[in-house]
């Protein structure tokens, strides 16, 4: 993948789909790192929120009014959680498809990004999982298990 700034006009120009988002950020990075990147605003923010197990949950989010193109008429894929405006291109094509949680989006050449979950989806999300699948030795989520069993515990006692 060959990314192209236009560093005048905000817009990243991407010669191929997006199927590797750390791939992605390492080479929004070595744009930013670069002689004439640094002088102009950030690109993007990255995050990678270690989900357990060994996974990761990545997300790229393009800001400072930066926007992603795909200049060549074609299909395109992007896979993983980027949150940027999409310029449009005559004959150009885009499938979005956004990890867990997140829908699967499709813009075609209409300048349509995709977008996740607000604050407060995630935060519900969060509270209302099953706490049985958060229960392994060494976990925030088996430490508030066993408080939550010991509180338990003492209500009821002194509920008598």
């Amino acid at each position: 993948m060959l990314l192209t700034p236009q560093w005048e006009s905000r817009v990243i120009d991407s010669s191929a789909s997006i199927t590797d988002l750390v791939a992605f950020h390492k080479a929004l990075r070595e744009l930013e790192a670069s002689f004439t990147g640094m002088l102009h605003p950030a690109i993007h923010t990255y995050r990678a929120l270690d989900v357990g197990g060994g996974g990761f949950f990545y997300a790229v989010e393009f800001v400072n009014g930066w926007r992603l193109r795909f200049p060549a008429a074609g299909s395109y894929t992007i896979i993983g959680n980027i949150k940027a405006e999409l310029v449009p291109a005559p004959g150009v094509f885009v499938e979005a498809t956004k990890a867990l949680a997140f829908a699967t989006t499709s813009a075609a050449g209409t300048g349509g990004g995709t977008s996740g979950p607000t604050a407060q989806e995630i935060a519900r999300a969060v509270l209302d999982a099953s706490a049985s699948n958060h229960n392994q030795p060494g976990t925030v989520g088996r430490i508030l298990n066993r408080v939550l069993t010991v509180a338990g515990f003492l209500a009821y006692r002194n509920d008598k």
